[in-house]
């Protein structure tokens, strides 16, 4: 038995939709990979093959190896994978939903119950790691304004910007404000590897007074 298999079934997972979850051909993970623009780290390809569309019986978490505004550890709720359905999977999830708000050299792996993604990178200096990713951007908390604002003093038309456009568009025009690299200052580091990430899974004890409620 593969370590994953063991730490999988150790984690209670299980099949989400099994009517659309598939597990992908080779000529579907390459085609992914053609269109994404680069391979995918071997531990991630192979689990993505295998479990892909699966979630947890109970809840499930791991650490973070930098704090967060979300804390030092986050959940993994639903892992993405292939489907028959043309508009969810983690196809259309990279270059649909998420295409344009997380760094072009990574891949949405999975979600947690709060919106937020673990990113798994397949080339330049974040291939091979795992990342949460922050959707709220909660490191810029009352910064959007004054960004919106730099914006328009360099004639950027900013009405029809969400967001995460005008974060990015910030970090063209002003680089040299920059802490971290363009489009990484909501990310934080999880593993170095796939295969480190889901070691470090582990599950999350239940709050008794939640139960209470």
């Amino acid at each position: 038995m593969e370590r994953e298999d063991e730490i999988m079934r150790r984690l209670g997972y299980y099949e989400v939709r099994p009517d659309s979850r598939h597990n992908p051909t080779e000529e579907e993970l390459a085609d992914f990979e053609s269109q994404i623009g680069g391979p995918l780290p071997p531990d991630y390809r192979r689990f993505l093959s295998k479990y892909g569309g699966t979630a947890f019986e109970g809840r499930v978490g791991v650490p973070l190896r930098e704090p967060s505004p979300w804390g030092d550890s986050c959940e993994v709720e639903v892992f993405y994978g292939f489907t028959s359905d043309p508009s969810s999977g983690i196809v259309y999830e990279t270059m649909e939903t998420y295409s344009g708000r997380i760094p072009d050299e990574t891949v949405p792996a999975a979600y947690d119950p709060f919106g937020n993604l673990i990113l798994v990178g397949f080339e330049g200096v974040a291939r091979d790691r795992v990342w949460f990713w922050d959707h709220e951007h909660r490191e810029l908390a009352g910064r959007i304004d004054e960004m919106v604002d730099d914006l328009r003093a360099k004639g950027v038309d900013v009405d029809s910007l969400d967001d995460h456009a005008v974060i990015w568009h910030w970090e063209e025009l002003f680089p040299e404000r920059l802490t971290k690299p363009p489009r990484h200052g909501n990310i934080y580091a999880i593993a170095d590897s796939f295969n480190a990430f889901l070691e470090s899974l582990r599950p999350i004890a239940e709050d008794p007074e939640e139960d209470s409620d």
